[in-house]
């Protein structure tokens, strides 16, 4: 359940968690996990787990060097071959989810880039 100022979850037969009191984007659930992103603060896209010693609920970011993060799609191969992938648009572009961190989808050619003159 998304929220103006934070993420909450709600089980059957369970107390509501409130995960966070940051301001939100987007919320994903991707293969089993959930995934949260904010427009701004400390981690601009965040994996929710649970903490070991304590079991509480808290926001782990992901390896990434946005800034920003807004909408997130759970990418479905149309023709079933290719793997599904969880993606992001970003301040810096559309990244794609890859364990703890985020890589931009369609990484950049190595080289300079041509620099050219307007006529």
């Amino acid at each position: 359940m998304g929220q103006d100022t934070g993420v909450s979850r709600v089980e059957i037969d369970s107390p509501v968690s409130i995960l966070t009191h940051d301001s939100t984007s987007d919320v994903a659930r991707f293969h089993g996990s959930l995934y949260v992103t904010t427009a701004a603060g400390p981690t601009p896209i965040a994996k929710v787990v649970a903490d070991r010693r304590t079991g509480a609920w808290a926001l782990q970011g992901l390896k990434t060097d946005v800034s920003q993060s807004w909408t997130m799609l759970v990418f479905r191969d149309p023709s079933g071959r290719g793997q599904d992938q969880l993606l992001n648009i970003a301040s810096t572009g559309v990244m794609k989810i890859e364990g703890d961190r985020a890589v931009p989808a369609m990484p950049r050619r190595a080289g300079r880039p041509r620099i050219g003159r307007l006529s």
